[in-house]
């Protein structure tokens, strides 16, 4: 009896590499998402948090014995998620600890055993501090409790997993979504003014760039650590006038102000200096 087409298809998604992408519910996940499925020729699967779910996506949760999908050597995965916000991640030690490292290792470690090649996504935060672009042979200097589990999982990364194993460190992801923009637009509408720093900065990348990237990462199985660098150093204040009409904001109600809270200024990231 012959194979149907449909039975066909099924084996051919089956022994096709595939790209897991652990965080598929954020904003840099749906985007390497939808990029890889319009850019490249491979099955792209994308974790949600979401019991009920939809085609091309998998449930899976960091913290929650979620069990893990069909691997096979050869797959690829992306690792996007975790707790990201510095305020939360400080008030919220163990419970950041826990998912941002343990979790993450115990996924890399069962993703490395299966032979798939992980790119763990990092940030420039684990030089917080510093005030010249660094390198990937640069000290880390990590202040926050979210910078140090970055630092934690990339030393373990190190010391175990590198010959199956990306690390990819960034500057800040700007563009639509990102959430000191909807923070801005939601002061604005209901206060009537929006008051950024003018003292904090950031060296702006946009997701496009970083999606690219990471397709060349796994295309090429780069390994080790590598860095994309971000833009011009920006001020907050310049940026929220910068996207004043696209944010709705009347640019005469921007007021810039000066962040006196002497840890944030601690804890100033640097742009990178890219090495791929």
């Amino acid at each position: 009896m012959k194979p149907s087409a449909k039975s066909k298809l099924v084996n051919a998604e089956l022994t096709m590499k595939t790209l897991f992408i652990f965080g598929g519910d954020s904003r840099i996940g749906c985007a390497i998402k939808h990029f890889n499925r319009y850019n490249c020729d491979i099955r792209v699967l994308a974790s949600t948090r979401r019991r009920e779910t939809e085609h091309g996506e998998f449930h899976f949760e960091l913290n929650a014995n979620s069990p893990y999908p069909a691997l096979k050597a050869g797959d690829e995965a992306l690792i996007c998620f975790g707790l990201t916000n510095i305020g939360f991640c400080e008030a919220n030690k163990e419970l950041a600890w826990n998912i941002n490292v343990s979790s993450t290792l115990h996924l890399i470690k069962h993703l490395y055993d299966a032979g798939v090649h992980v790119c763990y996504l990092s940030s420039s935060s684990v030089f917080e501090g510093r005030t010249t672009a660094c390198s990937i042979t640069s000290s880390k200097t990590p202040k926050s409790l979210y910078a140090k589990t970055k630092a934690a999982v990339e030393h373990k990364i190190c010391s175990d997993y590198l010959s199956n194993t990306s690390i990819l460190r960034m500057p800040k992801v700007t563009g639509t979504g990102w959430s000191l923009l909807d923070k801005w637009r939601g002061e604005y509408h209901s206060a009537g003014l929006v008051r950024p720093f003018s003292n904090r900065y950031i060296y702006p990348i946009g997701i496009e760039k970083i999606c690219s990237k990471i397709s060349i990462l796994f295309r090429e199985k780069r390994l080790g650590v590598l860095h994309v660098n971000g833009g011009q150093k920006i001020s907050f204040s310049t940026l929220c006038l910068q996207n004043a009409s696209s944010l709705g904001i009347d640019h005469k109600k921007i007021q810039p102000t000066k962040d006196t809270d002497w840890k944030r200024g601690l804890m100033q990231t640097p742009n990178l200096l890219p090495n791929f």
